[in-house]
């Protein structure tokens, strides 16, 4: 219970804090372990919430494509999701930081 407490109490993180989205990003792998409380709808949502406004609006654009496929995203996409923002947010090369 005290990991699905600290997903769905997680501040939201700014736009361009590519450090709490790679903390993030670790903490939802974690998460696998409660899984059963993360698979529901209101979980994911509560879980979205925490992403900045525009990683919001991708991954509403990949729960409609998931959708359009015949199947609901679950916890492991938006874990993936999450993952796979942080790791470019924190591209050694191509982050906004490396690119300032």
């Amino acid at each position: 219970m005290a990991y699905v407490d600290k997903a769905l109490n997680w501040s939201p993180i700014q736009w361009d804090d590519a450090q709490s989205l790679k903390g993030f990003s670790f903490f939802q792998r974690k998460c696998k372990k409660c899984m059963t409380e993360l698979k529901r709808s209101t979980s994911k949502q509560t879980i979205a919430r925490k992403l900045p406004p525009h990683l919001q609006s991708k991954w509403r654009d990949r729960v409609v494509k998931t959708k359009d496929r015949g199947r609901t995203a679950k916890f492991e996409d938006i874990a993936e999701f999450i993952k796979s923002a942080a790791e470019s947010a924190n591209d050694p090369i191509y982050s906004r930081q490396a690119l300032l």
